[in-house]
């Protein structure tokens, strides 16, 4: 079996770097294409009694993306080099709805292993994504940089 693109899921406030170096190893092994992919949703305004209370700025929409942007510099300065063809992708979208749409283009998805607790709009579920992208996923767990 072959595949031609590879991508990892990184979440946009953690920095998995054992789960990019492997999926660097593995686009190596086979030739293939690393895509990054990262998400972060647009917080929801605030309602209380029909009155809007907090609604994401411009500025705030901005700084997410800015936020987005700098983690493909982390992941190209980690998975880029030694003639691989890498690829960089943010949506500003749920996690899991970007993953899903985005997941079109690879031929195998890794994911980190953990759901972030906490903040529903920015933690991946795993579960729920690999029940979604309809691709061979690869779970993998926290640590883990090598397949042998």
């Amino acid at each position: 079996m072959s595949y031609a693109s590879v991508m990892v899921y990184v979440a946009a406030d953690a920095t998995p770097e054992p789960l990019v170096h492997l999926g660097a190893s593995l686009a190596d092994r086979f030739n293939a294409v690393l895509i990054g992919l990262s998400a972060r949703a647009i917080p929801p305004p605030v309602v209380a009694d029909g009155m809007v209370i907090d609604e994401p700025t411009d500025v705030d929409i901005g700084l997410i993306g800015a936020k987005l942007a700098d983690k493909g510099k982390w992941f190209n300065g980690i998975a880029g080099g030694d003639q691989r063809r890498v690829e960089w992708r943010f949506s500003l979208d749920l996690p899991n709805a970007a993953l899903t749409r985005e997941a079109r283009s690879a031929d195998l998805v890794l994911l980190g292993q953990k759901m972030k607790p906490g903040d529903a709009y920015n933690a991946l579920d795993p579960g729920s994504a690999i029940l979604k992208l309809g691709r061979p996923t690869l779970v993998v767990p926290e640590g883990v940089s090598m397949l042998r």
